[in-house]
């Protein structure tokens, strides 16, 4: 029998522009044999993504037959300056969010500086990508060998326990504990709506 036919592509991404900018550059797009070039305006270096004025446009270009990612950095720099000129404390962006490279770049770019990681390889992405950036394992739930390399390795001062075990898996995990920041997370009711639990979690 014949070879079963290759899997599909993964989705693409395209940047949709915003807003006006003095740069303007041509980028030529293969596709069905063709090529297609289309004027864009250039936002920010971080993305070297297909960019196109419109959703419209884009699927004037391409003719898609696969799904589709559309990014507008206009909106995620706008939203990030509102969260940080609105809230006087430490903005955090968890990454389990969206942890596309170019993503993470524009939040930085806009002056985000402090992540939610869940993972070490969250951490790992992080701190690859970015010099200065500040992370936080809000993981409740957490191994002895993660939290040694998460302290030792990477220099993660802020862990989220829900259990006086994970608080207890810390403690004797890490024999220097200068500067650890405990984020206790429990079960918060506002309004009769319940905003978090954990079935790890004492009521105590």
């Amino acid at each position: 029998p014949p070879p079963p036919p290759p899997p599909p592509p993964p989705p693409l991404t395209y940047f949709f522009n915003d807003t006006a900018s003095t740069e303007i550059y041509t980028r030529s797009i293969g596709g069905s044999g063709r090529c297609v070039y289309e004027s864009v305006f250039v936002l920010m270096i971080w993305s070297q993504l297909p960019a196109f004025r419109s959703p419209e446009s884009m699927v004037e270009a391409l003719q898609p037959s696969e799904p589709i990612y559309c990014v507008r950095y206009q909106n995620i720099r706008k939203i990030a300056k509102r969260f940080l000129s609105g809230f006087s404390g430490e903005v955090l962006y968890a990454v389990k969010c969206n942890a596309e490279e170019h993503v993470l770049g524009t939040l930085f770019d806009s002056g985000i500086r402090h992540f939610d990681v869940a993972s070490l390889t969250e951490i790992r992405l992080i701190k690859t990508l970015f010099e200065g950036a500040h992370v936080y394992f809000m993981h409740p739930i957490k191994s002895r060998k993660a939290i040694r390399s998460e302290y030792y390795e990477y220099g993660v001062r802020h862990f989220s326990v829900d259990h006086v075990s994970e608080l207890n898996k810390i403690t004797e995990s890490l024999t220097d504990r200068a500067g650890i920041v405990i984020v206790i997370r429990i079960a918060v009711e506002n309004l009769g709506c319940l905003l978090y639990t954990s079935d790890a979690a004492d009521e105590r």
